[in-house]
């Protein structure tokens, strides 16, 4: 089960970090660098959060099924 979490986090962080990069490159800013990056760091914990969640309601709904 921790592996469920880490690899979405995981994903996310490598994600968010090429978003960043052609960001940077490609997209002329509108805001500050310190502004985007606070975006992509809220973009990962909102997936962190996501996978927690999701393995929060698989649990109760195995539980259940197992009963």
């Amino acid at each position: 089960t921790k592996r469920r979490v880490v690899l979405p986090v995981v994903g996310a962080m490598l994600g968010a970090t090429v978003c960043f990069v052609l960001m940077l490159f490609f997209i002329t800013p509108i805001r500050s660098v310190w502004q985007e990056m606070a975006w992509l760091f809220s973009a990962v914990f909102w997936c962190a959060l996501g996978a927690l969640c999701y393995l929060f309601i698989r649990s109760l709904l195995g539980r259940r099924g197992r009963s």
